[in-house]
């Protein structure tokens, strides 16, 4: 099982270098592969679903390693492998949508413990898992972007309260899950960088208010959705640091500013979203995190003097 899921990582992680994806990226596919091959191994050999979940992890882990990332993304390959194994198994056993975002966020919560990950750490992987199968269900099943990102969130929230986080924490990673998961529904569907970004704002935005948050923050929530969804398609089209920061400012000063944020809120968030676009990307580049922190400040003190802010 080890030798096939090694053999498939070699197999993506070329394919994807071929394909010209950056090295994250490279990474990211290498891990599926991996997990994906050592939970059918695991399968054949009759394993239970405990059993090719910790396959899966421990192959994305190994994978994501070889490929170069740092220790706290390999943790997260491996969570999302487990939380995929685990689903793939109860859907093949026909058990229902819940049961199968359940497993997931259980196998994504163990795998992530077993990785050395945090509580909360844990349960933003649980909560990770839980939105993505669920996601997929509803994506499967031919529904809207808006029904898609729904479903997201409520699970992200569901997995959230039952790691035991705070009801604020829950409504974070509800909007979070519900952002990223319009992004990737509105790329999937051939839309362009603003249309993902606007799709993931308004998709946040509405899973903040579901969950309780009062309107400020859940302006702050669709700003932030909109910066990471413009860097990410500012990264997968091959741009720098510094276009993924200022993609990510530009469409968190365009989301505060649909939510009815004043001006200055709206340069608060635009430095926001720049900042946290300039960390992810120095983080997944295997910079410290004095490194990515000076990133982040740079990124920001830009965005903030582009957006009008004083000295």
């Amino acid at each position: 099982a080890e030798e096939q899921a090694a053999a498939a990582a070699a197999a993506a992680l070329q394919a994807a270098k071929t394909a010209g994806m950056s090295s994250e990226q490279q990474a990211e596919q290498a891990a599926k592969a991996a997990g994906e091959a050592a939970a059918e191994a695991s399968k054949l050999d009759g394993k239970g679903l405990e059993d090719i979940a910790d396959a899966a992890a421990a192959a994305a882990l190994r994978a994501a390693a070889d490929a170069g990332m740092k220790a706290e993304q390999q943790a997260e390959q491996a969570a999302k492998a487990a939380g995929l194994a685990a689903a793939e198994v109860a859907r093949a056993s026909r058990k229902s949508v819940q049961q199968q975002v359940e497993a997931a966020a259980r196998a994504a919560k163990n795998a992530a413990a077993s990785a050395g990950m945090g509580n909360e750490q844990q349960a933003e992987q649980a909560a990770n898992a839980a939105a993505l199968v669920a996601a997929d269900a509803e994506r499967d099943d031919g529904l809207s972007i808006e029904d898609q990102a729904a479903s997201a969130a409520e699970a992200a929230k569901l997995a959230a309260e039952y790691a035991g986080l705070t009801l604020e924490q829950q409504a974070e990673l509800a909007a979070k899950a519900a952002g990223a998961t319009a992004a990737d529904a509105a790329r999937d569907a051939g839309q362009d960088a603003a249309a993902q970004a606007e799709a993931a704002a308004r998709a946040a935005r509405r899973a903040a208010e579901r969950a309780g948050m009062k309107p400020t923050q859940q302006a702050e929530q669709s700003a932030r959705a909109a910066a990471v969804a413009a860097a990410d398609a500012a990264r997968d089209a091959g741009k720098g640091v510094a276009e993924q920061a200022a993609a990510a400012a530009a469409a968190a000063k365009a989301a505060a500013a649909e939510a009815g944020m004043s001006a200055e809120q709206q340069a608060e968030q635009a430095a926001l979203g720049a900042g946290l676009a300039a960390a992810d990307a120095a983080r997944d580049a295997g910079k410290s995190l004095e490194e990515q922190a000076a990133a982040a400040g740079e990124a920001a003190q830009k965005a903030a003097a582009s957006a009008g802010m004083s000295t």
